[in-house]
């Protein structure tokens, strides 16, 4: 995976993060927000609940889409060897680098009023922390 991917990964975990109400983001540790935050309650004061159309729209799509189909979560697991043990990774500086504890919501079985269910999916793909053999490829020939 490429130094773009894993920014885009990072960044689609972060804003997922964000957007539940999760808090903890990679340089700042965060809070669990919305365990102090009502289920009717938008999870930032300048906030406010999805509207009646985007309830719909993501209810179509939880209707439409394939989530049943699970090969990406089969592929995911090729050459899977164990979990990291620590789920923060510390700078030299001494702060939080990036903290894997944030994103356990996304492993809860459950569905965001507010945040698409690809993304949710995608997020959750995403999710595969730990030590894996590396891929083998083959060797293109260069001659024709």
């Amino acid at each position: 995976m490429g130094f773009n991917s894993r920014l885009a990964t990072a960044s689609l975990s972060a804003c997922i993060a964000f957007f539940a109400g999760q808090g903890a983001f990679a340089a700042g540790g965060g809070a669990d927000m919305a365990a102090t935050v009502a289920a009717d309650q938008h999870f930032d004061p300048k906030g406010k609940p999805p509207s009646e159309y985007t309830q719909q729209v993501l209810s179509q799509a939880r209707k439409t889409l394939p989530f049943s189909d699970r090969k990406d979560f089969e592929e995911r697991e090729k050459g899977f060897i164990a979990p990291m043990k620590q789920k923060k990774i510390m700078a030299d500086a001494g702060h939080v680098a990036w903290d894997m504890e944030a994103f356990q919501f996304l492993e809860e079985d459950r569905e965001f009023d507010s945040i698409h269910p690809s993304l949710v999916r995608k997020s959750r793909l995403n999710q595969n922390y730990g030590l894996y053999y590396p891929r083998r490829t083959r060797r293109r020939s260069t001659s024709r």
